[in-house]
């Protein structure tokens, strides 16, 4: 069962590239949680909705032969 500060960070994770190349290409990624990972006090936010996680990563690539 699931509890707060317990450890575990529940993602959904999704991302795009295109090979500009053979060798090289470029690539996005997103990273959201879907629960959160850390308790916080409600009253500590203003705005408060939900504590998730979330990244965005942009890259570039390189293919070796």
């Amino acid at each position: 069962m699931y509890s707060h500060n317990n450890g575990v960070d529940l993602t959904f994770n999704f991302g795009l590239g295109y090979s500009i190349t053979e060798n090289f290409g470029i690539e996005a990624r997103m990273r959201q949680g879907i629960i959160e990972p850390i308790y916080s006090n409600a009253s500590y936010y203003s705005n408060y909705s939900a504590n998730l996680n979330r990244s965005f990563m942009v890259g570039a690539t390189y293919t070796f032969k």
